[in-house]
């Protein structure tokens, strides 16, 4: 899954724009479950570490696909998930028809 992802990700333009942070911020702040994120922005590329206030496999999970559902363009997308103890990481990243898209490294776990 590795390259499959790597492969992707070599064919879309990866963008950084208010109105895709907004949108990331939004979905993040609706959630009654999320305790603390932070969204930083390196290389054009998204890092999001998101804190639950009741975390499990299955919550983080579920954090993760109202996010995605929230963000995703509508022409594709492409997601990796690790557990990494106790914590979930998705590698996510979407692209619009003319391949203009966005990538979010997206770490969930319990809060400190």
């Amino acid at each position: 899954m590795f390259r499959v992802m790597n492969e992707y990700m070599r064919n879309i333009n990866l963008k950084v724009n208010d109105r895709f942070t907004k949108k990331l911020d939004s979905t993040l702040k609706a959630s009654e479950n999320i305790s603390t994120f932070c969204i930083t922005v390196n290389f054009n590329r998204y890092i999001v570490d998101i804190r639950l206030k009741d975390y499990t496999v299955n919550s983080a999970k579920e954090e993760y696909e109202r996010l995605i559902e929230n963000i995703s363009c509508d022409y594709s997308q492409m997601s990796v998930r690790y557990n990494e103890g106790k914590a979930v990481r998705y590698r996510f990243a979407t692209c619009e028809e003319n391949k203009d898209g966005y990538y979010c490294d997206v770490v969930i776990s319990q809060e400190l």
